[in-house]
């Protein structure tokens, strides 16, 4: 097996760097296609967000599992066939036509981007000590952070222009232009050989968790990088359907994010030499002294630039706090540093699975604020001439959302007999010696036979009531009336 050349050492650290953020591109750079991978493929949102969830139990596994291959055959050559699955598999999401296969497929891309993160973890631990390694593993966790930078910036760009499919097209070139700088000048760095034998497996793993440090270490890496992890999971549909921006807005958002990673991660390795305990109270105590200001400052100004503004607080100190103890981690056991780079993303990322529920129970409280927007925009409001359109207009962002809703489901209306109950309704009227009485906000309206939400209106009032599931005749003004 070729061994790495002393002369490409460098070239070898510069490869390194440029692989690390291929699990950060794999998870974010399809951030801002989400709703429209979900219109592309005829499924549910849920469904899209579930394929992200794929990738890091895949992600996650496959770290638990090659370690051990790592430290008995070698990094370079599985490393080599990792960035060909990965390319292959990536250009094959490009096309497929089916949420069952995007999610085979995004499995496939999990396992291998696993297996090229740990490699290249193990790298540096293979070539270098001292504070010569904890420098370069605190530069890894920096450079890391470029993925979740980089990768929904370059998604939103690639899907307004090109299109959801472009984003996986660009991760296929991306691995395969690494393969072939690894094929070019590339080589084997493991010196030592672990013994493949499942019982000394079984007593490296027992020896691994048995020491306090390294599990403290491990839960302190998982607890902040599942809080972004959350965040970028709910945030395209909070910029996107609450506060009615468009992807490329998500996409700068989720670039601030990534660039306060870096800030953190910069902030930690300036702390190299500080006591670990000091440098844990601050990251924490900036992090949870933040989210509890968030909480209060919402409750009367809650909007895109609020929102980013204590986001960008929380994620500084999360990246804080996942470099300390990130490279602590990974130094701890050099003689198994493949098992030990595996467990450490592994179990982080294992920690992360209580998180996707609380990330959907957010997303559908944003997708409820939504709606509530789009039926307060509507209310008549004066309560002296309820039958008067208001003077002025909905904000900008809330007109947008109702121009997309009117589009999406034009078409329903057809479908209901929304126009033949008001005008028996208005015929009635016109006959009665008064008009009927005007339905106010907050009253319960009533549903017809055919599933529309009709409410009595006077003459001039027009034919059809607007409701999310009930939509306007042609010609007719869109009124609402509030349900709970």
């Amino acid at each position: 097996m070729r061994k790495l050349d002393p002369q490409h050492t460098q070239f070898g650290v510069f490869l390194a760097f440029f692989l690390m953020p291929l699990s950060g591109l794999g998870t974010d750079i399809y951030l801002p296609s989400l709703p429209a991978m979900a219109e592309a493929l005829h499924t549910s949102t849920a469904q899209i967000q579930f394929s992200l969830t794929i990738f890091l139990i895949g992600y996650a596994l496959g770290q638990f599992v090659v370690g051990n291959f790592l430290d008995s055959f070698g990094r370079w050559k599985i490393g080599a066939v990792a960035l060909f699955l990965f390319g292959l598999s990536s250009l094959m999401i490009a096309f497929v036509d089916s949420v069952a296969a995007l999610h085979g497929l995004r499995l496939v891309q999990g396992l291998m981007a696993a297996v090229v993160a740990v490699a290249k973890r193990t790298f540096f631990v293979d070539l270098f000590s001292g504070e010569q390694l904890r420098g370069y593993l605190s530069s890894f966790t920096i450079i890391w952070s470029l993925g979740p930078i980089v990768a929904p910036f370059i998604g939103g760009y690639l899907h307004i222009h090109f299109g959801w499919q472009a984003n996986f097209i660009f991760l296929a070139l991306y691995a395969w232009l690494a393969l072939a700088l690894e094929l070019w000048r590339g080589g084997e760095t493991l010196a030592q050989r672990q013994s493949f034998v499942l019982a000394d497996i079984a007593s490296r793993y027992r020896y691994m968790l048995a020491q306090s440090r390294f599990n403290w270490g491990l839960l302190n890496i998982a607890l902040p990088y599942s809080a972004t992890l959350a965040f970028s999971m709910v945030a395209p549909f909070l910029i996107e359907r609450r506060y009615g921006y468009s992807p490329e807005v998500t996409g700068w958002s989720a670039l601030l994010m990534g660039l306060a990673w870096m800030a953190g991660g910069f902030a930690a390795r300036w702390q190299l030499s500080t006591a670990l305990l000091s440098k844990h109270r601050r990251a924490f105590g900036a992090m949870l002294l933040a989210a509890g200001v968030m909480l209060l400052v919402s409750l009367q100004y809650a909007n895109l630039y609020t929102l980013l503004a204590f986001a960008f607080i929380v994620h500084a100190s999360c990246g804080m706090a996942f470099n300390i103890y990130f490279t602590e981690c990974l130094g701890m056991f050099p003689q198994f540093a493949g098992l030990s780079g595996g467990l450490v993303g592994g179990i982080a990322f294992r920690y992360w699975s209580p998180w996707p529920p609380l990330a959907k129970a957010a997303r559908q409280s944003a997708a409820n604020a939504w709606r509530r927007d789009v039926r307060v925009a509507r209310i008549a409001p004066a309560r002296s001439n309820p039958h008067r359109w208001p003077a002025t207009s909905p904000p900008r962002l809330v007109q947008r959302n109702l121009a997309s809703v009117d589009r999406a489901q034009k078409t329903r209306c057809a479908r209901h007999s929304c126009a033949a109950k008001n005008l028996s309704n208005t015929a009635a009227a016109g006959r009665s010696s008064r008009a009927p009485k005007p339905v106010r906000a907050g009253r319960r309206a009533r549903r017809s036979k055919a599933g529309c939400c009709c409410i009595p209106m006077p003459p001039a009032a027009g034919l059809c009531s607007l409701l999310p599931d009930c939509h306007r005749a042609a010609g007719a003004p869109p009124r609402l009336a509030y349900w709970p």
